[in-house]
């Protein structure tokens, strides 16, 4: 056997994510495939379990002259359970877990990298009176068109100066602006977007999403105090609410025994009634 570094091969499949080959794990161990194929075989005849279908998947490859065999990929676990099915190799068996513990954290790493870097390059939601708006600039880059040709699409110049910029760059702390903005509501930006030729469905659901309130642009807006003050008087109003309705409710009880106190009255008098007719 040679180098076992050197044979160490694991492929990243686009359908089960990290796998070795059975014909890689036949070269490494100096074996017949077919013999490989046979003992995987009997794991899979002789197991019990109902996620070996999660571990061990059959595929089919092509040999020099194009004819199609089978193979069997195997995950991490899936070979860890092949490994217990046969005796030595245990600098084998130990690079190749090694091996798959590396590559595994490499693409979680790489996950991570991928999400900081979208939440990074996600454009700052801003919000005019509380509503989520949209610039031109940042319209254009969603949607990959010029500002000249959104400026084009638009219905109505919404330019905002004066006390209205100032209330805007007030809400939106940090951000530097010109004399006068222009800015768009959600459905105003959506019906650019229609307008535009040629804008992809990936563009237009980024930009839906960006009009997707979340709790940081709502905390962020100068709406929130106002928001939590609403909630404290919806609380305050409640507990007022449902007082009044227990008095109600006491307040019907009363009426209810007062009904039969009357009714028993009037079956009373009548009997009195009766008797002195007789």
């Amino acid at each position: 056997m040679g180098n076992i570094i050197d044979l160490v091969r694991i492929e990243r499949n686009k359908n089960y994510g990290l796998v070795v080959s059975s014909r890689v794990i036949a070269k490494a161990l100096n074996r017949r495939h077919k013999n490989i194929i046979r003992d995987i075989d009997k794991i899979c005849e002789s197991s019990i379990s109902s996620n070996l279908s999660q571990l061990i998947f059959t595929s089919k490859y092509k040999d020099s002259r194009n004819r199609n065999y089978r193979e069997y990929l195997l995950t991490k676990d899936g070979f860890i359970l092949y490994m217990f099915n046969i005796q030595g190799h245990n600098k084998f068996k130990i690079s190749y877990i090694n091996e798959f513990n590396r590559m595994e954290k490499a693409l979680n790493e790489r996950k991570e990298n991928e999400t900081k870097v979208i939440q990074i390059e996600a454009p700052k939601k801003l919000t005019f009176r509380g509503e989520i708006v949209i610039t031109l600039s940042q319209l254009s880059e969603i949607l990959g068109k010029d500002r000249e040709t959104i400026g084009s699409k638009l219905e109505h110049k919404n330019i905002i100066s004066g006390n209205d910029l100032r209330e805007f760059k007030s809400e939106n702390q940090g951000k530097k602006y010109m004399s006068c903005l222009t800015i768009l509501n959600k459905d105003e930006a959506v019906q650019v977007a229609e307008r535009i030729k040629n804008v992809s469905e990936e563009s237009k659901q980024e930009l839906m999403r960006y009009f997707i309130p979340d709790m940081e642009s709502i905390k962020d807006s100068r709406h929130w105090r106002r928001i939590k003050d609403m909630q404290s008087e919806l609380c305050v109003s409640g507990k007022v609410f449902f007082a009044e309705v227990k008095k109600l409710e006491e307040s019907i009880e009363k009426l209810k025994e007062l009904k039969m106190q009357i009714l028993a009255y009037i079956q009373f008098m009548n009997y009195d009634i009766h008797e002195l007719e007789k």
